[in-house]
Order: C-alpha cells, then sequence, then structure tokens
C-alpha cells in the first residue's frame, strides 16, 4: 500500500513538474520570436528602438546610426539591440534642432 501511496505521489510531482517546465519553455520561445521580430515583449515604455525614434524624427535608419555613432545620441545596448531613453531623446533631438545640427527638421 505504501509503494502504491509513493508512486501516486512521484507520479503528482511528475506532472506538476512538466506542466511548469512546459510553460517556461513556451514563455522562453515567445520571448525569443519577439527578439527576431525586433519587437520586445517586456519593453519599456519610456525607451524606444531604433526603428521608433528613426520613424518619430522622420529619418532613416543609417541616419539615426550616424547620430548615434557621432551626434551623441543617448543609447545602450540591450543584447544586440539598442534602446535610447525616451526622455533623454526628446531632450536630445530639441537641442540639436534648435542648433541646426542632426538633420531633423521638428520635433
Amino acid at each position: 500500500m505504501q509503494d502504491a501511496m509513493n508512486k501516486s505521489a512521484d507520479a503528482g510531482f511528475e506532472n506538476t513538474f512538466r506542466a511548469l517546465l512546459k510553460a517556461a519553455v513556451k514563455e522562453s520561445l515567445a520571448e525569443l520570436e519577439a527578439e527576431r521580430a525586433g519587437t520586445d515583449a517586456y519593453r519599456d515604455p519610456g525607451m524606444y528602438t531604433r526603428k521608433e525614434a528613426a520613424a518619430l524624427a522622420k529619418v532613416s535608419l543609417p541616419q539615426l546610426d550616424q547620430w548615434i555613432r557621432s551626434e551623441g545620441l543617448p543609447v545602450f545596448r540591450v543584447g544586440r539591440n539598442y534602446r535610447i531613453p525616451a526622455d533623454e531623446y526628446h531632450a536630445w533631438l530639441r537641442k540639436h534642432v534648435a542648433s541646426g545640427r542632426g538633420g531633423a527638421e521638428h520635433v
């Protein structure tokens, strides 16, 4: 009888473990798919991607990359991706538009 109870407990543990493992794998796959698609499922709304920042300033991605490399646009890397803090981005744009640098016509 004790053996039957142990087997039942082991089976219950195994089923719970499998369910948790399956959920964790599913979540990890969703995150990888989002990264490959250029989105971030857990993205901070106070941050822009390169694509979002370029669209807001109505410039091309190469122009935005030039701003990052040469003009001091504030960015940081998350893995292989850049993230641009929204408040710093808007302040940078205002400063560079006012000085006639940066290439953006308006903010």
